[in-house]
């Protein structure tokens, strides 16, 4: 059951291929013609019982032509048919106020219209407003027709409360139905939107090869744990930049493709070591740089001297030989009132061999 529902509403969502036309505009094209071809249908079951010829052929012509539409949305045609319909639905509210008078209610549809050219338009609001003037002036002048001339035909009291019932139903179902979807789809656009910025501002923030934040990134962190210009009293922060001893001949010895290699890992070593005491970043290069928050220079030199034996043990396995590497580490603690980039390059100025 649940195949099947999902089927279906798969083939009434599908979406379109022509890049000129869009999703949405579809979608609610179907809507009101399927809620419509629905009314005309049971119009012209009841027409039909009732004996009304009229009423029945031009319930037949109405369903015919609202089904046509539906059809058309699904062979690339939906501004065509967008139009068609548009046309259609004034013309028949027209010839029903007309033939059965106000009492009939089908006025009231001039509502789902006006959503409908509202939700499926893209000119301005200067047009739009427009439209709906035009509209409000047709419901009018219908309403001043029915005041100074009687209907063609006259329907029983029940029978127009009958239908005012069926149309205020269909009205409502269509209204809610098109509003539910476009701002289901509106917030879908809007989540879409949303998370491709955040992958584009990772992306900013990310170095490529190693997984590890850029300098961009860093800095910005660093801006949000240290903003210059205030001062803290409670936290500590510690920064330290690291480099990779002799990098060039690993990449001499062994390949770029081998010094690629030697990044990536070390990334993965680094980036499982300071999630637990900072952030890390590959500065540029063979370098890194390391933020310690929360701890002060002492413990940060614990932490490095910890990283050194988890560094001296890493064994980087590539095309049958084993590579190892050691780190060359500057740390310097950074106090309220200097800036990151001093902080940064009294780090490096002082750095502590481990090997």
């Amino acid at each position: 059951m649940m195949n099947l529902i999902q089927k279906i509403s798969g083939f009434f969502l599908k979406d379109v291929e022509n890049n000129n036309e869009t999703k949405q505009a579809a979608v609610l094209v179907r809507t009101l013609s399927f809620v419509m071809g629905i009314y005309f249908l049971f119009q012209v079951i009841v027409f039909c019982i009732t004996g009304d010829l009229l009423l029945d052929v031009l319930s037949v012509v109405c369903l015919a032509g609202y089904v046509h539409s539906f059809i058309g949305t699904y062979k690339e045609r939906t501004r065509e048919v967008r139009y068609f319909i548009i046309a259609l639905t004034l013309l028949w509210i027209v010839i029903y106020v007309y033939l059965l008078g106000w009492d009939f209610g089908v006025q009231h549809f001039l509502f789902v219209l006006l959503i409908f050219i509202l939700l499926t338009s893209y000119f301005g609001t200067a047009k739009k407003v427009l439209v709906t003037v035009g509209l409000c002036a047709i419901r009018l002048s219908l309403y001043l027709y029915t005041f100074f001339y009687l209907p063609v035909k006259a329907i029983e009291n029940g029978n127009g409360i009958f239908f005012q019932s069926v149309n205020t139903i269909l009205i409502f179902t269509a209204v809610a139905w098109m509003i539910i979807f476009v701002s289901g789809h509106s917030l879908v656009m809007e989540k879409k939107l949303i998370d491709y910025n955040e992958k584009i501002r990772q992306l900013a923030d990310i170095d490529p090869l190693t997984g590890l934040l850029n300098r961009r990134g860093i800095i910005e962190k660093l801006m949000q744990i240290a903003p210059e210009g205030k001062r803290w009293d409670t936290e500590y922060i510690n920064i330290a930049i690291g480099d990779i001893d002799f990098f060039k001949q690993v990449n001499d010895t062994y390949g770029h493709e081998a010094g690629d290699v030697v990044l990536q890992k070390l990334g993965e070593i680094l980036q499982d070591f300071m999630s637990k005491n900072g952030f890390i970043a590959r500065w540029g290069g063979e370098e890194f740089l390391f933020v310690f928050h929360g701890i002060n220079g002492d413990d940060s030199m614990h932490k490095l001297e910890e990283l050194r034996k988890i560094i001296a043990a890493m064994q980087i396995e590539h095309e049958n030989q084993i590579i190892r590497i050691t780190i060359t580490i500057g740390l310097q603690e950074h106090m309220a009132g200097d800036s990151v980039e001093h902080t940064i390059i009294e780090a490096d100025k002082k750095p502590m061999s481990f090997s």
